[in-house]
């Protein structure tokens, strides 16, 4: 038995002394310790920064929780920067509306909240009720580049604070308050497409240029924000056929053939065209001195105009009177 046991003595200090520190080893572990600890205090300093779209979704998901109604957010991602080159197009993509697109020109314009037509939504710029040219009460938003707003809210409940409300809801449209933003900022962008490829017909193509400039003056009490907007838009050309003459008569044709055919009065086709142009300006001028007061004049000018091109022929094809004589 003691014979066992020491044995296992020997053995034990023999692993042992395979393991033995050695002073290159102990100075490897103790810069290695020591950058580790390094490395994590380093990390753990500074802030992080969110910008670009991540931001802007932020900023909407803040403005829908600080809201004390049921709102929608739209907030651009940087001056000039809303997604689409319509207002519309981007409202559109928040639940519960929808847009409607010009026949003419293919754009959204029309924008109605769950379901209702939009003639039944209120539409609001910086808070003042905004007017409309068309038929209805709804307001055309096509006029409103969005190189030119900040951002969108869509209220889906009332608010005695808000003119214009509309029984569906109320959209309210806002320029870029050039507080907001942390320092001088100029943005200009510049865009071509073009449209109707591969149809066969005459191709369109549309360019759209925007300038907006920001600054902050008087240690930042003062902010001055200025925007321009130019689109030209020579829609590509579609082919359209129609018959007139009220409705089809069935005769016999060609006279003596014994056979009856259903024929028209008469029949056309047409190419149409439809070229459109428009210019928007925006000034903001924004004051505040303190937290508890703020003051802010805005100005906001569009003027667009449609233009449509039709060319093309009509006739009768037989029948050249009411009893359908050939």
């Amino acid at each position: 038995m003691k014979t066992s046991l020491a044995k296992r003595s020997r053995t034990f200090a023999s692993t042992r002394s395979r393991f033995k520190l050695g002073p290159v080893a102990a100075g490897c572990a103790v810069m290695l310790m020591t950058g580790t600890g390094a490395f994590a205090q380093e990390a753990s300093l500074g802030a992080v920064t969110v910008t670009g779209i991540r931001a802007a979704i932020e900023s909407a998901i803040s403005a829908k929780k600080g809201s004390d109604n049921i709102v929608e957010a739209i907030s651009a991602e940087d001056l000039g920067k809303l997604p689409d080159a319509s207002i519309a197009e981007s409202i559109a993509r928040l639940p519960g509306v929808t847009a409607q697109r010009n026949r003419a020109t293919g754009k959204a314009s029309d924008v109605s909240l769950r379901g209702m037509s939009g003639d039944f939504t209120g539409a609001v710029l910086n808070g003042r009720e905004v007017a409309t040219s068309g038929d209805g009460r709804g307001a055309s938003f096509d006029q409103f580049p969005s190189e030119l707003l900040g951002g969108v809210l869509v209220y889906k409940t009332p608010d005695a604070a808000l003119m214009g409300q509309g029984l569906a809801g109320t959209i309210d449209l806002q320029s870029a308050k050039p507080l907001n933003y942390k320092e001088r900022t100029i943005a200009a962008n510049y865009s071509k497409s073009r449209s109707g490829v591969g149809t066969g017909f005459g191709e369109g193509s549309a360019t759209k240029k925007s300038l907006s400039y920001v600054d902050q003056f008087a240690d930042r009490t003062v902010g001055l924000a200025l925007g321009y907007v130019e689109m030209k838009d020579a829609g590509a050309q579609s082919a359209t056929t129609n018959n007139w003459g009220g409705g089809t008569i069935d005769r016999e044709w060609p006279a003596g053939s014994g056979t009856m055919v259903s024929l028209p009065r008469g029949m056309g086709g047409d190419i149409l065209q439809t070229d459109q142009q428009r210019k928007g300006y925006m000034g903001v001028l924004q004051f505040k001195p303190n937290a508890k007061l703020e003051q802010k004049l805005d100005y906001f000018y569009s003027k667009g105009s449609t233009l449509q091109k039709v060319t093309g022929m009509e006739g009768n094809v037989g029948l050249n009177n009411v009893n359908g004589e050939l």
